[in-house]
């Protein structure tokens, strides 16, 4: 399924020796907000909105701006006032590149600093949908912080494990909030072999139930079961819902964190305890584990209200460098595949949306461009147009306004990919006279694989 293309506001050509917001270069300073770094994250379960005013501009990240919202209902409160000050992170559900902290909230009028955690900005479309993010800053503050502190969407942060499993454990019996083994041996878990005393997740036993956080009470030996106690902090109904945990230990678990779903009530030994594994989102396309995590990565809130989950690839963003500018008359391609890419891990049903800027360099004509995409080796630059076309029925036209000044040009689909199968996306362009070469620049292009 496809959406026609739409043409997005032009954005004027930035004078030399100024900045972003057309400031002298020397001079960008008095605009931009530092966040306190005492602000404390602040969290809602199914956070979501629309924005009615603000947010078209792709101003320079670290600028406030003033948003008007359909409804502040779903979201925590926000204020650069209290003690601590407390914020909250959104993102656009179409261009979920950008992250914006939102410092203050009164009504439905919102505060916010634009291009949080070194994110950049783009020119939302208005009416946009935005929802809470977990950012790998929000984790950050919440490690640092008190333990009575760390509320995470309706969550409470247990003391870290320092396994989990990624498998059934081996046979055992569940008796009052212990399992043990039906056979002698030591017991190890993610390839790293279990101590007494250590803290372990449990997350894929065939009865849900027993799913949990144990202690190892005994590791196993040759001659003895391994036995695992549940733990002090998960051991009655009320300490399930909404825990959630990070790993520190493992060679597939080590650094990620897990949440349980449901919103309870939940009964020890007879309701299902499922894990739900985080993943953490860069901006760009290189993926972190959550206990690793980049500067800008995220761990986001889908548009469930879930953080994105495990089976699911990590939502990606692209800003490749302006392609050459072609004389051709017939659609050639642009070359960017090579680094717009995107494997899709789960459903295969990906969300694909594609911005950038056309213009003619010498002459007043008409440039038509298309998306593109296809799998193995991505075209060069001035190849033959090539691929399956996304985006638009036929390929759309755009006709600059004036000679330098570039027109805006935007691209939606939703695909249907094959999981595990790496894709090209490019952009094909042409140019209505053949003396007159057609450019194409700041192009932007994200993916979101959705459940």
């Amino acid at each position: 399924m496809a959406a026609t293309a739409t043409r997005a506001r032009p954005r004027p050509p930035r004078r030399a020796g100024t900045g972003p917001l057309g400031l002298p270069a020397s001079g960008l300073g008095s605009p931009f907000v530092t966040i306190s770094s005492s602000a404390l994250p602040v969290f809602a379960n199914d956070a979501q909105t629309t924005v009615t005013s603000g947010g078209t501009q792709p101003l320079q990240a670290g600028v406030p701006e003033t948003w008007t919202v359909a409804s502040s209902a779903t979201f925590p409160a926000a204020s650069s006032s209290a003690s601590p000050p407390a914020l909250f992170h959104v993102a656009d559900i179409a261009y979920p590149s950008e992250l914006i902290a939102v410092t203050n909230v009164s009504g439905t009028t919102w505060s916010v600093i634009r291009g949080a955690e070194s994110t950049v900005p783009v020119g939302h479309l208005a009416g946009f949908t935005i929802q809470q993010a977990v950012t790998a800053g929000d984790l950050g503050a919440l490690s640092a912080a008190p333990a009575t502190a760390r509320v995470n969407l309706g969550l409470t942060w247990k003391d870290p494990v320092q396994q989990a499993t990624i498998a059934a454990l081996p046979s055992n019996t569940y008796f009052s909030g212990v399992l043990t083994a039906a056979a002698n041996g030591a017991l190890t878990v993610d390839s790293v072999a279990c101590v007494t005393g250590q803290r372990i997740l449990v997350t894929d036993e065939a009865a849900a139930a027993n799913n949990g956080i144990y202690v190892v009470t005994s590791p196993g030996s040759a001659g003895t079961p391994y036995v695992l106690t549940r733990s002090a902090d998960m051991a009655t109904g009320s300490q399930v819902t909404g825990a959630m945990v990070m790993v520190e230990q493992g060679t597939v678990a080590a650094g990620s964190g897990w949440f349980v779903e449901g919103a309870g009530p939940d009964t020890i030994g007879t309701t299902g305890i499922y894990w739900t594994k985080v993943t953490a989102i860069i901006s760009g396309n290189n993926p972190q584990p959550l206990g690793t995590a980049a500067p800008g990565t995220t761990g986001q809130v889908s548009d469930s209200g879930h953080i994105h989950a495990w089976g699911q690839a990590a939502p990606a963003g692209f800003t490749p460098s302006n392609p050459t500018a072609t004389a051709s008359t017939t659609l050639v391609m642009m070359g960017l595949g090579s680094t717009c890419a995107y494997t899709p891990a789960g459903s295969g049903i990906v969300l694909v949306n594609v911005s950038g800027y056309v213009q003619t360099l010498t002459a007043v004509t008409t440039v038509t461009f298309g998306g593109r995409y296809g799998t193995g080796t991505a075209p060069a630059n001035g190849a033959a147009v090539t691929g399956t076309r996304f985006g638009a029925a036929g390929d759309p036209s755009a006709g600059p306004p004036a000679v330098g000044r570039p027109a805006a040009i935007a691209l939606t689909a939703l695909l249907t990919l094959t999981p595990a199968t790496a894709y090209w996306f490019d952009l094909a362009l042409l140019t209505g006279n053949a003396s007159d070469s057609a450019e194409l620049t700041n192009v932007s292009m994200t993916f979101a694989e959705l459940p």
